[in-house]
């Protein structure tokens, strides 16, 4: 695997990252206590979640209603895609 594009945004390390079922969205967390969702295909962050910024997170998972709703806005501004 090559590294295609370096994503900024996490204060400290990464704990986990996975990649959506749809294949549209990479999702990071850190010992800075942030999740980020960021768009796959361009790297642009498109939300930033901060309400565990007081603890480190180590494991995700997917919840499929929430994706739906991040790809909704996504396809409402054309600057994201």
């Amino acid at each position: 695997m090559i590294l295609q594009k370096t994503l900024f945004g996490h204060t400290n390390a990464i704990t986990d990252i996975i990649i959506s079922p749809c294949n549209k969205f990479i999702v990071t967390s850190g010992v800075d206590g942030l999740i980020i969702i960021w768009n796959l295909k361009n790297g642009v962050e498109v939300a930033r979640m901060t309400e565990h910024a007081t603890s480190q997170i180590n494991n995700m998972k997917f919840v499929e209603t929430f994706l739906e709703q991040i790809d909704d806005k996504q396809s409402e501004d054309p600057k994201e895609r």
